[in-house]
């Protein structure tokens, strides 16, 4: 089970991130990828997320690349039950980043987009959470530490929950500077995460 988490790690990227990008941007002409890349508090969380994404990656080719010597990575096997409940995991945030994104429609950006105003999402999955796709993002980094239990795969989840949660925030100062009281409203009905 554990060399299939390749597949599914690279399947979410691509459907999770890049497929999302390329569409809006054939359809609108903006790029959708305007992550920060200053010393600004952005372009650090950037920066980070791009090593959790790449940390992930490699996590994921472990399997392949080292059958039977992760335990000296600090990566456990897990037991059956687990590894089962940890692809359960992972699937559901790819059903929840994939609904969420499709959701957004041309609104969906990976960053803070100054210069081209986008719609507030409030409706379908964004009923329940402000924060679906990074909420997906948080399960998948769950998941892929229970699939690849160990000191390797804690770590990872909790520098993604770092980014996430200072990222969050900055787009919460973003989104109400952006859209006063209407994501005033929003954020008054609507939790952070669920």
């Amino acid at each position: 089970m554990q060399k299939y988490l390749l597949f599914i790690y690279f399947f979410q990227v691509l459907s999770g991130f890049v497929w999302p990008s390329i569409k809006v941007w054939k359809r609108t002409g903006i790029n959708p990828y305007v992550l920060a890349r200053d010393d600004g508090a952005g372009g650090v969380v950037a920066l980070w997320f791009r090593i959790v994404l790449f940390l992930a990656g490699g996590l994921c080719v472990l399997p392949w690349t080292f059958p039977g010597h992760m335990s000296e990575f600090g990566i456990g096997s897990g037991w059956i039950w687990s590894r089962a409940i940890g692809l359960g995991v992972l699937v559901a945030s790819l059903a929840l980043m994939l609904s969420a994104q499709w959701q957004m429609g041309d609104s969906w950006r990976i960053g803070l987009d100054h210069r081209h105003a986008t719609a507030l999402r409030t409706d379908g999955v964004f009923a329940f959470s402000r924060n679906p796709v990074f909420l997906s993002m948080r399960l998948q980094l769950l998941g892929l530490a229970i699939v690849l239990p160990g000191v390797a795969s804690i770590l990872l989840w909790a520098l993604g929950e770092i980014c996430m949660q200072v990222q969050v925030r900055l787009e919460e100062s973003f989104l109400q500077g952006r859209h006063g009281d209407q994501y005033e409203a929003y954020r008054s009905k609507v939790r952070r995460w669920l």
